[in-house]
This record gives C-alpha cells, structure tokens and sequence, in this order.
C-alpha cells in the first residue's frame, strides 16, 4: 500500500507529543501510533544521513528497505514530504526521481491553492490549517496514484518525465512574435475605463507544452502544475476530459469559490477538478457553482484563488490590500507567507480562455468584485483573435515539421533546465513506443546521473533538522560545486543511452535504439551531435 506523509522536523520531539510531528498522512485511515512510528523513523533516518552527505536545499533523501523504497524531499525548511511505496505497488519502469516529482508537484499544488505550508503554521501554530490543507492535497495526489489510467500514474511510469518541471516547445520565429503579441496585449491592457490593468500576468500553452510566461519560474512551475492537473490531464473519475489540450469536461460539481477557501478555512481544490470547470462561449472556462457565486463578481463569475510570489502593480497593490484587510475582518484568513525564504505569496484569480489546442492562462489582480461579464467581454474582444492566430500559425509549424510536437526523431529525450524551471521532453506517445528494455535502460541511467543541481539562487545551504550553532557547524556543499558529467551507456541490445550535465542546473538523457550505431566512438559522435544541435550542449 503507497503512503505519503508530510512531516515537521521541529515538532514532535517531546515525549508524548509524537503525534504532532505528522502534519499530513495518506491513507488518513490508518492509526495514529502508525503514522507517528513511521514519522519518528523517517526523522531519524534524516539525522543520521545529515551526518554524512554534503547537501543542500532543496534536500532530497531516499532509502530501500526491504519491503519498498522511501523517498523524502525537503520542499521547504524542516517541512519533509515523504512517499513510501512498496515495491510491489512500484510501476515498471518508475524511480525515485520520478517519485521525487510526484512529491515537488504536490508541494507545488500546496503552495499556488493554500500557501506555504510554513506559512500556515505561522498562521496557526497549532498547525489545523495546515494539516487541513495537507490532507486534502495528498488525498486528491494519492487518490490519483491509485488509479492506474490517472495522468500522474502513467507519468510516474515515464521514465522521461520529470512532473516538478513544465514541458516546454520551442517556437518558430513567427510563433514566437505572435506569442510576444498577444502577451503584450494582455499585460498592457486597461479595460472597462480603468487605469489599473487587470491582467497581472499569464501563461501561454499548447496542449501539454509551456510556450511563454511572464511570471517567475517558480510561479510558472506552480501555476502549470494546477493547469496541467486540473484542465489539460484531468481525470475521467472526475468527470474532466484526459485528453491534452482539450476543452474541460461536462460533469457538475458545485461549490466553486472565488474566494479560494471557504469561511471555515477548508481549502478549495475543486481547481484540481476537471469537472469542476466549463466552458464559456466566450471560450473562457469558470467554476461551475451551485446557487449563488460565492466569492465572484456581479455577474456571477466565479474563477479559482492562485497565491504566487508575483507581486503586482502598486495600484494593484493598494486594491488587494483593501481586499486583504476586508478579508480579515470577515474572519478569513491573509495570504501566507513563503517559507524559509521570506517573500510574500500575493492572491491572485486564474482565468483561463481556450482557443483550440492554445490555452491562455490569465493572471488577474484585484478583488472579486472586479470580475464581472463586462471584463470578460473587453478581454474576449482584444485576445480572441491574436489567440486564434497564435494557435493557427504553431499548428503550420507542428505540420511542418511532419512529426509530432516535440518529437525529435530518432532519439527519445528528456532535457531538465533547473535555472529556467522548465524541461523539454519527447511526447508520452513515443516513450510508450520504446521496448521495455530501452526504458529500464532510460531509467537505469537517469538514477545514476541523479536530478540536476538546483541554480545558485535557489540553494540553500542548510541541513534538516539542525538548528543555530549544530546547523552552521555541519558541512554543505555549495550550488557551484557539482559535478560536470558525460555519460554513455550501452545495453546487451544495442540501446544507446547517454546523459550529459554541463552546468548550470541542465541536464539532458537521450535514448536510441534500433539504429545502426555498433561502436561506442561512433554513438558517442551522433549523440554529442543531437546535444548540440538541439540543446547547445
């Protein structure tokens, strides 16, 4: 049986209090003694390792015991979330890292709907709020792992797929002026006779693939990560459609608060439902919402509550801050704050507009009050056609190109950019192509090369569970002391597979079989070719 957990190391450490070390635990059913056992054991492990390896944040632990395979990733300073999945529940062809992805992406999805988780507990030391938040999302995460057609399990079986990076495409020259276009468009816009512009921000997608954003890498990260999980891959249980790139599926599900949290401070995951979502004629895709639109304007617009590390324009500013303190006056609670880096995470509403396969995800600054019919219709008018446009001119290209978007024939890749926060990788189909035997190799030779190193502005140099005089005594290694590696790997079958990390926190595997390279100078040669034609590598 799969278990994840979410654990803080700092608390829990007095006899009697085990207990309220575990901040989350998937399946909730099981018994307290339990969960605090385990968490207890995973704590420890953490300290002994702590002991003897050089590390970082964000930290990443792993253990095989006999029974499975633990994996820990420390996604915020003393906040661990876990997996512990036996090895009979293990796909073939998952590893750890694929695991590890599983974990980042849930911390993501934590992060954009509910805030940090450091910063709930700030919110509440007792820590309700945050396990509320906790348990919901690794009940919707371990829910979808159970399901063997969910889009997440068929990614965790994808050993060249990293689910904590956003999937990017490269554009053409043309694509990439009128994705600039209507980029500009949005952001310059003020609608409805204001001065203020409502769109604070965007993404640009085309089906499973990033194109273009104006956020921070990370705000990137977390967006896509709700994007993908509830609109692009959304899971038949829900009702949703599991088809990229297409529009939400019909099933109802009421409820839908624009407010992102309900009075009682229960988070809102209906996001995370495709059939949560509908279409508009207009082509934007709202909450569906049973009765009155709790949370959203006059008009009846009711769209999710994003929290991102974006901070919006001064007038936007002031206008959120109203909103904010008449929040908390009403008994809600404020925006939760980053932990461990101390940046402030800013309320912001997604509204999503679908043009065929191209998705715009607009950012939108302001109270709810301001999202009414009337801001939709001025948005519609201006972006409707360079979208349609946009999709148009990326379809000629994908056509031209006579392969399927991101596909590099003859070579089955995955390509990790740890400073941009994005990744280029070969589509599902193709590695669902591959032999078995050319996955176990991707995934043998990805464990052994390991993630790529985190940029230098994102380490930090500190280890889980220490604190003041023990933390600073303790060795780290710093982001600039990784290693450089080239690696080629050869099967019993004449499967190529080879990795390369040259530096800044890149790192691409690259897989070919069934091709007439016999020599190991002569694969070298057409592999370093593929690197450096298509990722300057």
């Amino acid at each position: 049986m799969l278990q994840l957990a979410v654990l803080d190391t700092r608390r829990g450490n007095t006899e009697g209090q085990e207990d309220d070390k575990v901040l989350a635990w998937f399946p909730a059913g099981l018994p307290p003694a339990h969960q605090s056992g385990l968490a207890g054991l995973l704590h420890g492990l953490l300290l002994f390792t702590s002991n003897f390896t050089h590390s970082q944040r964000p930290r990443i632990d792993s253990a095989e015991t006999d029974s499975g395979t633990w994996v820990l990733l420390e996604a915020e300073p003393y906040i661990w979330f876990a997996a512990l999945a036996p090895r009979a529940w293990l796909p073939r062809h998952a590893t750890e890292l694929g695991v590890r992805g599983v974990l980042a992406q849930a911390h993501l999805l934590t992060t954009v709907l509910c805030g940090s988780v450091q910063g709930m507990l700030e919110q509440d030391p007792e820590g309700s709020l945050a396990r509320l938040s906790l348990q919901a999302v690794l009940h919707a995460a371990g829910s979808a792992l159970g399901r063997p057609l969910s889009w997440l399990h068929r990614q965790l079986r994808n050993p060249l797929c990293d689910l904590a990076l956003p999937p990017a495409l490269p554009l053409g020259p043309a694509a990439a002026l009128a994705a600039q276009s209507l980029a500009n468009r949005a952001l310059q816009a003020a609608l409805g006779g204001q001065q203020q512009r409502p769109v604070q921000g965007l993404l640009l997608l085309y089906g499973p693939h990033l194109l273009w954003s104006s956020l921070l890498p990370r705000d990137t990260a977390a967006l896509f990560a709700l994007v993908a999980t509830g609109l692009l891959h959304a899971s038949p249980a829900s009702g949703g459609s599991s088809s990229g790139g297409g529009a939400p599926g019909s099933g109802g599900n009421g409820g839908a608060s624009g407010g992102g949290a309900s009075g009682s401070g229960a988070p809102d995951l209906q996001p995370l439902d495709g059939g949560a979502w509908h279409q508009l004629p207009s082509g934007f895709l709202v909450q569906r919402a049973a009765g009155s639109a709790e949370g959203g304007g006059p008009g009846g617009i009711t769209v999710p509550q994003v929290r991102l590390q974006q901070a919006p324009t001064c007038q936007q500013q002031q206008g959120q801050q109203q909103a904010e303190q008449a929040t908390q006056q009403a008994g809600q609670h404020a925006a939760a704050q980053q932990g461990g880096s101390g940046s402030k995470l800013h309320r912001y509403h997604l509204l999503p507009l679908l043009e065929g396969r191209l998705l715009v995800a607009l950012v939108l600054g302001g109270p709810s009050r301001l999202l009414t019919t009337q801001l939709l219709a001025g948005l519609q008018a201006l972006l409707a056609e360079p979208a349609q446009g946009l999709a148009a001119q990326i379809a000629e290209d994908v056509r031209g190109s006579k392969a399927e978007a991101a596909h590099l024939p003859g070579f089955r890749y995955l390509f990790q950019d740890g400073a941009g926060q994005v990744s280029r990788a070969s589509p599902r189909s193709k590695v669902s192509a591959m032999s078995h035997h050319a996955r176990s190799l991707a995934a043998t030779v990805r464990e052994s090369v390991g993630p790529p190193p985190p940029p230098e502005w994102e380490a930090e140099p500190d280890v889980a569970g220490a604190e003041g005089p023990e933390a600073a005594a303790l060795p780290v290694a710093a982001a600039g002391d990784q290693q450089v590696l080239e690696v080629l790997a050869r099967s019993s079958q004449d499967v190529w597979a080879a990795a390369w990390r040259p530096g800044g926190g890149r790192q691409l595997l690259a897989v070919r079989e069934r091709r007439t390279e016999r020599e190991p100078g002569e694969a070298a040669e057409v592999m370093q070719s593929f690197a450096a034609t298509n990722f300057l590598i």
